[in-house]
Formats: structure tokens, C-alpha cells, sequence
């Protein structure tokens, strides 16, 4: 006996009774292949499973998948879900049901909300959350709601009322928000600060006097000159905050260097005055001085009075913080 097949039902084989001279060649519906059948003498196809054509024994007279000979109930409509016995069962479209969960917007708060919703109208059901029940009654009308939950993973199922063997279940998690973090990242050179944001957004990013929101991971901000102050708050000022600040100074230069009697010291941008601080390499204070800054900006510093050696010029005002090295000869 020649015999091929896949994935076919071990009930049919007691029934096949062929000979070693029988070639045959059958696909089932439930291998998931193609439908088709090749045979020689003996043929036979069903959807779902294979019967010999004739025998009333294997013949499937609801096309429900199950054998005339096994099915307790040989009437059912065509389409319907049965179970082994070949008997209807009680069953609801996978989409019955949509759940909305709203999360806890703070760690450690009882916010959290687990909202139902139906388009069913011929059914009433109860409603178990972690084994809480609830009567849920014209729910196509009015949606289910549980509220003030803490943050946790649940057991939800829904149990029609005229049939309770019957339940839909699900595991619905309420979280904690993800608490802010931020990475910064500045370029000097390119005048730009990168912030890497993570936790929940959207975020709120302030710089000086600008706000804006973004729900990217990364942020580039381009400094202005003087102070930049940076603040990022999340959807929730519960999960931190992040606050900086930045200053981008003007253009600071000293010449010439070693200095002799002079020191010219260029100061940028647009500031009328600068405060100006001596010390040497001890950091012990020589003078500390206001200095008003010409129009062709380069203010001139006696140092014939010092002797020789290294000194340190702090110069600060509002878009200028800078440190020279004055090398005296």
C-alpha cells in the first residue's frame, strides 16, 4: 500500500481498508495547503477533514468539521463554532470590546482608570476586575468605567448573564510614568547644546525667555551669547525636572603676549563696561576695577607695575565671562 497525506485525522484510517495495490494522494484543508486532490481508484476530500465519499460513517452533513459519526448534534447552521461534539457553542466576535486605560500620572497616586466600551446591545454582562464584580447592564449605551486604581497589572473578564459559562478575559496593566531624565551635551564651538530627553511626554523646554514643547528624544538648542538658562518639565511635574544654565561669552582676546608695559585686551559684542578682576598664580587679589570699553573696543591695561612672572584677568559682564593668562616680561 502506497499512502500520502498530511496532517489528516487518525479516525480515518480504520475506515480506509486499502490494499497494498491502492495508490493515494490527499491534502486536508488543515495542513494549511492548497485544495486540491490527485487520487487513483479511492478518492475522497472534505473541508476540514477526510472521509471516504459513500460511507456514512465519515460523511459531515453540517460541514462543521465534524464526522456524522462523532456529531452529537448533525444540524447545527453552516458557519457556526462547535466543539468536539459537533454542538454550537456560545461565542462573541473577537472585537466585542474596547478597553481604554488611562495611567497614573505620578508614582505612588490612585489615578489610574480601565474604561470598557461595547457596540453589543443584546447582552448584559458582569464584570470581574481582580475578581471585583459589577453588573454591567445596556452596555451598548454606556461605557464601564474603574476608577482610583493604583498602579498595577489586572485580571478583567466579562461573563455574559444568560451565559455564564462563557467569559472574555483580559490582563490590563496601569502604569507608573517614567521618571525625566536628561542628558546634555554642549558644543562650544558650534554654539549648541543637545539634550537627550527620556520619561514621559510630551516635554516643555524653556530657554531664556522661548517655550515650546517637543515629544523627540533629542533637542538641539542653539546659545545665545551671555546666560542661557535651560529648563525641561515633563507632561507631570511630579517626575522631576531639569534645570541649567549656560554662558556663552563674547570674544576675549589679549595682545600682545608677553606683555611689557601695556596689555590690550579686546572685549566683543556690545556691552559698555566690564569688571575686571587681577590676581596672580597664588590667586591672591592684585586690583579689582570697572573699566568702561571704548568704541573701537580694546581697553588698555597698564602692568609696567607688576613684576615678572604669570597673572590671571577675570573679566565679567552681562555677555561677557572670560579667564586670560597675562605672561608679564
Amino acid at each position: 500500500m502506497f499512502f500520502r497525506g498530511v496532517f489528516a485525522q487518525s479516525i480515518i484510517s480504520p475506515y480506509l481498508n486499502l490494499q497494498s495495490q491502492d495508490a493515494v494522494l490527499f491534502y486536508s484543508n488543515l495542513s494549511m495547503l492548497q485544495n486540491e486532490t490527485s487520487y487513483e481508484e479511492i478518492h475522497f476530500i472534505e473541508k476540514g477533514f477526510l472521509s471516504l465519499i459513500g460511507d456514512s460513517m465519515l460523511e459531515d452533513a453540517d460541514l462543521d468539521g465534524v464526522s456524522n459519526f462523532y456529531d452529537e448534534c448533525v444540524a447545527t447552521p453552516i458557519g457556526s463554532k462547535v466543539d468536539v461534539n459537533g454542538c454550537e457553542t456560545f461565542t462573541l466576535p473577537p472585537d466585542s470590546f474596547q478597553i481604554k486605560v488611562t495611567h497614573n500620572s505620578c508614582p505612588e497616586s490612585e489615578e489610574g482608570i480601565i474604561s470598557i466600551s461595547t457596540s453589543l446591545n443584546e447582552f448584559d454582562f458582569e464584570v470581574l476586575l481582580n475578581a471585583q464584580s459589577q453588573d454591567w447592564l445596556s452596555p451598548s449605551t454606556e461605557p464601564i468605567e474603574f476608577t482610583n486604581l493604583e498602579s498595577n497589572t489586572y485580571s478583567l473578564c466579562l461573563i455574559p448573564l444568560n451565559n455564564p459559562s462563557y467569559q472574555r478575559c483580559y490582563e490590563v496593566g496601569i502604569r507608573n510614568p517614567t521618571p525625566l531624565e536628561v542628558q546634555s551635551f554642549t558644543n562650544w564651538d558650534a554654539k549648541t547644546v543637545l539634550l537627550q530627553l527620556s520619561g514621559e511626554p510630551p516635554f516643555t523646554v524653556n530657554h531664556n525667555e522661548s517655550s515650546f514643547q517637543t515629544s523627540e528624544k533629542f533637542h538641539q538648542l542653539n546659545l545665545v551669547k551671555g546666560v542661557n538658562k535651560i529648563a525641561v518639565i515633563p507632561s507631570s511635574e511630579c517626575q522631576g525636572s531639569f534645570d541649567s544654565e549656560l554662558f556663552l561669552s563674547e570674544d576675549v582676546r589679549i595682545f600682545p603676549n608677553p606683555i611689557k608695559d601695556i596689555a590690550s585686551i579686546y572685549v566683543g559684542g556690545s556691552d559698555s563696561e566690564v569688571q575686571l578682576t587681577l590676581k596672580d598664580l597664588n590667586s591672591q587679589l592684585i586690583e579689582s576695577k570697572t573699566l568702561e570699553i571704548p568704541s573701537d573696543r580694546i581697553i588698555q591695561l597698564p602692568v609696567n607695575h607688576l613684576k615678572t612672572g604669570m597673572y590671571f584677568i577675570d573679566l565679567k559682564s552681562d555677555k561677557v565671562q572670560k579667564e586670560l593668562k597675562l605672561i608679564k616680561a
